[in-house]
């Protein structure tokens, strides 16, 4: 997707995620999930379009396919995760930010624009599964 966003939080309020701070400029980390590099579903989501029409920052998401590269920073540490599958999912999924036992990153946005509904209809989602993180090397012993 060639994405260089800074990602923010996107904070539960009343029960549900909230992303309409994200502009089309941001993306969300979902509250509750994983932080990058940790045994676990780190979850973040934005925007296909905004209500201008104008593209977010996921508007190319589903040009990711298995095997493309997602490298997620925290602060000075970067993660690369590698894409596993991208599927859509119905609006009301909330499986696909479940915890994980393994290092994961869940790209999530939306899909399927109803002119009738004026809403979209299904979220696209993209699961990458954590290969490497660039680490701070801890401090030798001393022996003692």
């Amino acid at each position: 997707m060639n994405l260089d966003a800074p990602v923010v939080l996107a904070p539960i309020v009343s029960g549900t995620w909230q992303v309409d701070h994200l502009g089309t400029d941001k993306v969300g980390h979902l509250e509750g999930t994983a932080s990058p590099g940790d045994p676990s579903n780190v979850v973040l989501a934005a925007h296909v379009t905004t209500a201008h029409k104008v593209y977010g920052p996921f508007a190319g998401m589903g040009r990711l396919q298995p095997g493309h590269e997602i490298i997620v920073y925290a602060g000075d540490e970067a993660f690369t995760y590698i894409v596993d599958y991208r599927r859509l999912v119905e609006r009301s999924d909330v499986e696909v930010v479940y915890p994980t036992d393994t290092g994961r990153v869940t790209l999530i946005t939306c899909n399927n624009w109803s002119d009738e509904q004026q809403s979209y209809q299904q979220r696209l989602v993209v699961v990458g599964h954590l290969v490497t993180s660039a680490q701070t090397p801890e401090a030798p012993s001393d022996g003692s």
